[in-house]
């Protein structure tokens, strides 16, 4: 679970207002990706960075949890995995990318979503889009 209290409401209310929830159960085939995935280190500049250290484990275990679809949650996920350019044109509309053929939408972090009209609009705009391509997949 990416997030608790308040923050873990509205995301547990955000994913049931496309009928998902966050129940333990695999049958959706959702994977979420918060914002941060793994706990950064503060590193030198002489070293690589923490986002170029995560992604071989990142990718990995994606591959082997198999999700049909993946919910990036802020900007770090696409950037560790090399999908900053499929959603960086898109502001409001709904967009799916993807990830090894896997459809792929991202989300704003809680906190954007609760200060910005504009986040709030483009995460409902890509769950509904996420949603409707499970229902054309029947999930």
């Amino acid at each position: 679970v990416p997030y608790s209290g308040r923050a873990g409401d509205l995301f547990q209310k955000v994913l049931a207002s496309i009928g998902l929830s966050l129940s333990g159960t695999k049958s959706s085939g959702i994977y979420v990706l918060p914002s941060a995935p793994f706990r950064f280190v503060k590193t030198s500049e002489k070293k690589p960075s923490d986002l170029d250290l995560i992604k071989p484990f990142l990718e990995k275990h994606i591959e082997l949890v198999s999700p049909r679809y993946l919910v990036l949650i802020g900007k770090i996920p696409s950037i560790i995995l090399g999908l900053k350019d499929q959603f960086s044109v898109y502001k409001e509309n709904g967009h799916i990318g993807f990830y090894n053929r896997t459809p792929v939408i991202e989300i704003e972090g809680m906190k954007s979503m609760i200060t910005s009209p504009e986040g709030k609009r483009r995460t409902w705009n890509n769950l509904k889009l996420l949603r409707e391509i499970m229902d054309k997949e029947g999930h």
